[in-house]
């Protein structure tokens, strides 16, 4: 494994996947590297967002340090698949596969949270973002489609709640 500032991270077991040195790295069989991304650079430490979905990793990238962006790849031949912006927000705050609709849902923070849902193979929207003012989303929390669940340990926050699919304000 190509080691950097960063230790290297395991993304997936089938199809044999890590990332090191800000690399996507797709093992064959034999555990020889078949393929691998250079760009966009995949960090590996801080609060790197990742979801790993058939043979796709999703995975929150910086973009020139400004705000982190939301970029696909294939898992089987190392491709960069697609990259998405996400309008005036600057981070990535969980990642999660809506099962009910098959889209990948995204929360970012910027001025306000959102939650996006995203076409897998174009991460294009579907639809416009759900704007999530008002609720208290604590600094660790688990997505599931449209549920969060805050996973602080202090329980000043709704422990579940669940988001209906609005848009605006």
């Amino acid at each position: 494994m190509p080691v950097g500032y960063e230790s290297p991270r395991i993304a997936s077991a089938s199809p044999a996947a890590a990332v090191g040195d800000g690399r996507l790295l797709v093992f064959d069989e034999a555990g020889r590297v078949r393929a691998e991304s250079s760009e966009p650079y995949v960090p590996t430490t801080g609060e790197t967002e990742w979801l790993v979905v058939g043979d796709v990793l999703y995975a929150s990238v910086p973009e020139r340090e400004e705000r982190e962006l939301l970029a696909a790849f294939s898992l089987t031949d190392g491709r960069h698949l697609w990259t998405r912006a996400f309008e005036n927000d600057w981070r990535v705050r969980a990642l999660a596969a809506d099962g009910r609709s098959g889209r990948i849902a995204v929360v970012t923070e910027g001025a306000y949270h959102h939650l996006w849902h995203l076409d897998p193979r174009t991460g294009k929207p579907d639809g416009e973002s759900t704007v999530l003012r008002g609720l208290r989303l604590g600094e660790s929390f688990a997505l599931h489609g449209r549920t969060f669940v805050n996973l602080d340990a202090d329980g000043s926050l709704p422990p579940i709640f669940d988001v209906a699919p609005t848009t605006g304000w």
